[in-house]
């Protein structure tokens, strides 16, 4: 699968999470849906349905968080967090920068 093809995939997903998330009023936290807005990597990959180790979910993901950030200024590492940590991943240099980042989105999402 192309990775143009793939980030697609992850973008809509990760929509289809916003939305999920929103219209039923879960909790504007940075806790893991249903208690907060976050998705984990893998619970993305396996709602887009690509075949994407979420070791690998970098470039994709990096790529819409590019666009997210150029169009509407909103950080992605807001939203996808590893499950076990509730932290973004590597793509994020300073992780106290990061976890600002998220406590940040959690209040105006």
């Amino acid at each position: 699968m192309k990775t143009f093809a793939v980030s697609q995939d992850l973008f809509q997903a990760l929509l289809n999470h916003y939305w999920k998330a929103r219209d039923s009023d879960t909790p504007k936290t940075i806790a893991i849906f249903p208690k907060g807005y976050c998705i984990g990597y893998k619970n993305l990959i396996d709602a887009a349905k690509v075949p994407l180790s979420p070791r690998d979910a970098g470039g994709p993901l990096c790529e819409i968080a590019g666009f997210c950030w150029e169009k509407y200024g909103v950080p992605l590492h807001a939203l996808v967090v590893n499950v076990k940590t509730g932290l973004p991943g590597g793509g994020i240099d300073d992780m106290q920068k990061g976890i600002g980042v998220l406590q940040d989105q959690a209040k105006i999402l």
